[in-house]
């Protein structure tokens, strides 16, 4: 049926995990990834640079605006407005994991590019160099096995080289204070006792001082 149709199906599978249980029966699981494409390449034309130009009675060029580059000539109707970039904050903690999906869509299924700064995120690379702490996965999300707080930054992505959303990661160590709740109680009687001496020597001088 696929070579009626003219397309090519590719599929590359992964290893043999290990076996969930030894000695007895139990699971293993390979992943497979399956590509189905056309066997005629069609070129993809790049949008053309739109330049608007503005001609006399004698047809001579007085005025050109480069579209393309957003410069729009003032005898020109308004330009369409850009969509809205989503943009989030995101607090995070420090040892905890994190799943980063892109919080904007520019209606298209084009794929996700992510960016820190100019540097774009290869999934390949960036799950090699943090030792697959940090990987990208085919649904285009980012995902952080345990956050550090290097991890703090402001994440972009983007479609079709247009910008599609942002999103600002804190990641921030938590303070967890554990108390003994001995020394609470003897502290509380401590208190409790100070505000009682001041209550009732303050009580008695006031009685004294009548008399």
């Amino acid at each position: 049926m696929i070579e009626e149709y003219g397309l090519i199906l590719d599929t590359e599978w992964s290893a043999w995990s290990v076996c969930s249980n030894c000695g007895k029966i139990g699971r293993k699981h390979k992943l497979g990834y399956c590509t189905i494409f056309s066997k005629e390449y069609r070129e993809v034309e790049c949008p053309k640079e739109g330049v608007f130009e503005i001609l006399d009675k004698e047809g001579k060029v007085i005025e050109k605006a480069n579209n393309s580059a957003g410069i729009y000539s003032l005898m020109q109707e308004l330009p369409p407005l850009e969509p809205d970039v989503e943009r989030i904050l995101i607090y995070a903690v420090k040892g905890k994991p994190i799943v980063l999906a892109c919080p904007g869509n520019l209606n298209s299924d084009a794929p996700i590019l992510w960016q820190i700064g100019d540097k774009n995120l290869v999934s390949e690379l960036i799950a090699a160099e943090s030792k697959g702490r940090i990987y990208v996965s085919i649904s285009d999300k980012i995902y952080i096995k345990s956050a550090k707080i290097a991890d703090s930054n402001v994440y972009s992505c983007w479609q079709q080289k247009e910008l599609a959303g942002t999103i600002r990661l804190v990641v921030e160590k938590k303070f967890e204070m554990n108390f003994n709740h001995h020394i609470m109680l003897i502290g509380l009687v401590i208190i409790l006792s100070v505000l009682l001496y001041v209550f009732v020597k303050a009580f008695f001088g006031r009685k004294y001082a009548k008399v």
